[in-house]
């Protein structure tokens, strides 16, 4: 019967000479393919059958007894009986395991009658087994000793003296690979089986490493049938350690690769690709890496010029990092940041190149909306400041020119030109609103409203300044939620967008004003960061002109620039969409290419409320009355103005520059006080403040707070603070005038 010890028999194959396992003193166990061809035999020939059937009678008789004597090394020449039943002369040399049970012999065949003196040295086998560094075991399940070869010691830490049981083997297995080991022992000592044993499991050494083995052994029964039970099992450990770890460590680098986020690719010497990771596929819409293999770098730029110059830059350097525009298979372009490096070789044909890809286009479009956000934020604030001072200019200028028209006649030549500066003040004072507008800062009266009724009331006049040849077409939703927006801020919005349409359609065409209920989710928002999350609704209004490029689109937004002829716009009607959209929580959308016409969308924040009716005007006239009114106003000219305006109508005005000089006044006054007319933004004191110490020293005075700037104590992002009393500058006399009386008039 043929039996194999695999891991042995691996070990004798490695041996440079012939070699038989033999055992029991006669039965030949094993035997490598070299003492297999010396004598005439096939693979595998020799095992099973007994060595002193190939040798004469007598010498048979007395090698069986050397042999079973297990001295502990042996050495003699034989004459073997080759398969053909001629002679083959040979010097043996053996070492024995197991008590002697089983000796390892190596020959060595001796030519021409050259004999007595062997050439062989009875240390090879166990040289050749200590430099292969192969654990050998023989357990004798008769007598239960077992045998361990000092490189099988070795591999657990054992001392070469101490006594080691199985039980002291099994306490060293992994736990986790103790199940493992004991399913493969049973099977190995199954009577019906083979008596094989392979597995590969853990160990922790004495000094507490964990080592991975690989263990071989073949198990040999006695008796047939029934009877049959194992009785010696020999084995060969190899230690794997090094091999695993490696192997592991390579296989997480190649899956690292293989799921890294950037794209990666490897060329040769000759800058062919060699290997592409499948984010470097994904990168460039592929679907299969033989799509890419042996192709050049170039052929993946925009610029094929740029690929040359840098693996030049990399051969030299060893390395190179810049930012580059790929082209796509399908012909789009991205940009992405490469890092090069060189990968050294045993060979001297040149390194290996090896990039990282990482796409960045999303990230520099965020960057650039950034940096765009930034810019109109700085130009909102200058502009919002200059508006602030311009206000002041215009509050005095205003309210002179009217206080001069109270006192010219209808006839007189001087109030025409007073009526062309009141009107001139008047548009400059637009102007300023739409500065402020844009930059956020005009103080509104936020109400909830409905877009449908308010384009429907506005669209007669949207028809007329459209024109004959402009379509105006109007698709309302229904049931279209309501938003919170000062009315006065969404007609802006509508006429500006209707102005700038019709200018976009010199020959005619068609203006579509719409509403829908929407809601922005995270996907929209990861393409627009500017926008929120939420439900909203939407104004789209969009035309059939000449649409914009994309370099008109990037400035659209900043006050004073405009693609119209010199005087016919002021580059200030979309800043004002702009900033009003802003004010109001909501985000505006562009949609245009050259020659396809414009659409904008405005997301507002929806709302389930009824809408607020719109507030009555203020009479037209001048009110009087006779009251004591403490004025605080830093502005000379605004001061002086609203003084004489106030004195006219018959109050008694105390006017001051600043808060302290005002509550000093107030602590030495002699008559009683009714209203405080205090500007919000002050010199050492702000005008809420000042109400507060004012109202401590005169309980129930009113307080009627200006300003022509929305960011301040009483107003926070152009919405006044509940309860207060306000007027915006800048105003007219017959405004300010009316706010005074409204005031003192509202019951407590």
């Amino acid at each position: 019967m043929e039996q194999s010890l695999p891991a042995v028999d691996a070990f004798l194959e490695l041996l440079p000479v012939p070699a038989l396992v033999v055992e029991s003193g006669d039965r030949i166990v094993l035997a490598n393919s070299r003492a297999c061809t010396l004598l005439g035999w096939g693979a595998g020939g020799l095992s099973g059958r007994l060595l002193s059937a190939l040798l004469g009678e007598l010498e048979g008789r007395s090698v069986k007894a050397e042999l079973l004597a297990g001295r502990e090394r042996w050495s003699r020449r034989l004459t073997l009986r080759g398969k053909d039943g001629g002679e083959v002369p040979v010097e043996a040399v053996g070492a024995f395991v197991s008590g002697g049970a089983r000796a390892i012999l190596l020959l060595e065949e001796v030519k021409d009658g050259a004999g007595g003196q062997a050439r062989l040295s009875e240390d090879r086998l166990q040289q050749a087994i200590r430099l292969s560094q192969i654990g050998i075991f023989d357990h004798d399940q008769v007598s239960g000793t077992v045998y361990w070869s000092p490189e099988q010691r070795a591999n657990y830490g054992w001392g070469p003296d101490e006594v080691v049981t199985l039980d002291k083997f099994l306490a060293q297995v992994h736990p986790a690979d103790l199940a493992r080991i004991a399913a493969a022992v049973r099977h190995a000592h199954d009577p019906a089986g083979s008596g094989l044993f392979d597995v590969e499991h853990r160990i922790i050494r004495r000094d507490g490493k964990v080592r991975r083995l690989l263990t071989r052994s073949q198990t040999m029964f006695e008796g047939e049938g029934a009877s049959r039970r194992p009785v010696r099992t020999v084995g060969a450990v190899l230690d794997v350690t090094e091999q695993r770890d490696a192997a592991d460590a390579l296989r997480i680098k190649d899956q690292a690769i293989a799921t890294a986020f950037n794209g990666i690719a490897i060329a040769d010497a000759e800058a062919r690709i060699v290997y592409a990771n499948p984010a470097f596929l994904r990168m460039w819409g592929y679907s299969s890496e033989a799509e890419v293999l042996g192709r050049m770098p170039q052929e993946f730029l925009a610029d094929s010029t740029a690929a040359p110059r840098i693996i030049e830059r990399v051969r030299a350097d060893g390395f190179w990092q810049g930012e580059l525009v790929a082209r796509r298979r399908d012909g789009s372009t991205f940009d992405l940041v490469l890092s090069a490096s060189a990968i050294a070789t045993a060979g001297d044909e040149g390194p290996y190149l090896m990039g990282s890809f990482l796409d960045v286009t999303e990230q520099r479009r965020l960057e650039a909306q950034l940096r765009q956000a930034q810019k109109m934020e700085s130009i909102g604030r200058l502009a919002g400041g200059v508006a602030h001072d311009f206000n002041n200019l215009l509050t005095a200028i205003k309210g002179y020119v009217e206080l001069a028209l109270l006192d010219v006649a209808a006839a007189d030549p001087l109030r025409e030109l007073l009526s062309e500066i009141h009107h001139s003040t008047d548009s400059a004072a637009n102007l300023v609103r739409q500065l402020l507008t844009f930059s956020r800062k005009q103080i509104i009266d936020p109400r909830v409203i409905n877009l449908n009724e308010v384009i429907g009331h506005l669209r007669p006049m949207l028809q007329r300044l459209l024109g004959e040849d402009v379509e105006l077409r109007v698709a309302p939703l229904p049931d279209l939620g309501q938003t919170r927006m000062d009315r006065g801020q969404l007609e802006q919005i509508l006429v500006n967008l209707a102005i700038n349409a019709r200018d976009a359609m010199p020959t005619g065409g068609k203006l579509t004003i719409e509403t829908a209920n929407v809601t922005l989710d995270a996907e929209y928002v990861r393409e627009h960061p500017h926008a929120v999350p939420g439900r909203y609704v939407l104004l789209m209004v969009s035309d059939e002109g000449n649409g914009m490029s994309e370099e008109v689109k990037a400035h659209l937004f900043e006050p004073f620039f405009t693609t119209k002829d010199q005087g016919k716009g002021t580059g200030l009607g979309l800043p004002m969409v702009y900033g009003a959209v802003k004010q109001n929580r909501g985000s505006i959308e562009v949609y245009s290419e050259a020659g396809h016409g414009t659409s904008f969308k405005i997301y507002l924040p929806r709302l389930e409320a009824a809408p607020e009716p719109v507030p009555e005007p203020l009479p037209s006239h001048l009110p009087v009355g006779t009251e004591t009114i403490l004025l605080v106003e830093d502005e000379a000219q605004v001061r002086a103005m609203a003084e004489r305006l106030l004195t006219r109508q018959g109050y008694t005005v105390r006017a001051f520059a600043d808060g302290a000089e005002a509550l000093e006044a107030v602590r030495a006054r002699q008559s009683p006080l009714h209203l405080l007319i205090t500007d919000v933004v002050l010199p050492g004191m702000n005008g809420r403040k000042l109400a507060r110490e004012v109202e401590a020293l005169c309980p129930g005075i009113r307080v009627l707070y200006a300003s022509g700037y929305s960011e301040n104590v009483v107003i926070h992002h152009g919405v006044l603070d509940s309860g207060i009393e306000f007027i915006a500058k800048p105003y007219s006399i017959e405004l300010l005038a009316q706010r005074v009386r409204e005031v003192l008039d509202r019951p407590r």
